[in-house]
């Protein structure tokens, strides 16, 4: 209910009206249908990429892990990422319609750079690393490190990057400009 008013008045800023206004507005909601359709498929995607990701640094790392296994890790880690959006849902929902002018009002910001403010790389860096990245990271981390049976210090290195990288995507995913 929120997503198609603002690109609505959006897309009135930027001069358009009358049936191209409509038409954009129909593609938009046509979008956004689909890409909530496809969802489940994208995120079954990046779970594989990642759990492969770990089923190859781990085996660089002699660590022997199935690769079932490390889906199904990735899968419950995932999981920390839904309360983020159950969170995200929650502060929208308390705003009132007349809040919510832009799209960053939608995607609200739960990474560092609220606490800590930067800019360039460093800002980029900490606006997508929030609290339930980190919560993420350690998490997964000490799942594979009891699955796998290897030291806490091996795990992070096994699941780090893979967490951070797609942090990195999923960052880029929801940009607020």
């Amino acid at each position: 209910p929120y997503v198609i008013p603002v690109l609505r008045a959006q897309f009135t800023e930027q001069g358009m009206s009358g049936d191209q206004l409509d038409r954009t507005v129909s593609m938009a909601a046509t979008a956004t249908k689909f890409v909530a359709y496809a969802m489940p498929i994208m995120i079954a995607l990046f779970t594989a990429i990642a759990a492969l990701l770990m089923l190859a640094i781990g085996a660089a790392l002699d660590v022997k892990v199935r690769f079932g296994t490390l889906f199904s890790l990735v899968m419950a880690g995932g999981m920390i990422t839904l309360l983020q959006q159950v969170a995200n849902f929650i502060v929208v929902c308390s705003k009132g319609p007349e809040d919510i002018q832009t799209m960053a009002d939608i995607v609200q910001p739960f990474g560092l750079d609220i606490f800590i403010p930067a800019h360039g790389v460093a800002g980029a860096a900490l606006s997508i690393t929030s609290v339930f990245v980190i919560w993420q990271i350690v998490m997964v981390a000490l799942t594979y490190s009891n699955i796998a049976r290897v030291s806490k210090g091996k795990a992070f290195m096994i699941t780090a990057p893979v967490a951070l990288l797609l942090a990195f995507v999923a960052g880029l995913s929801s940009h607020r400009g």
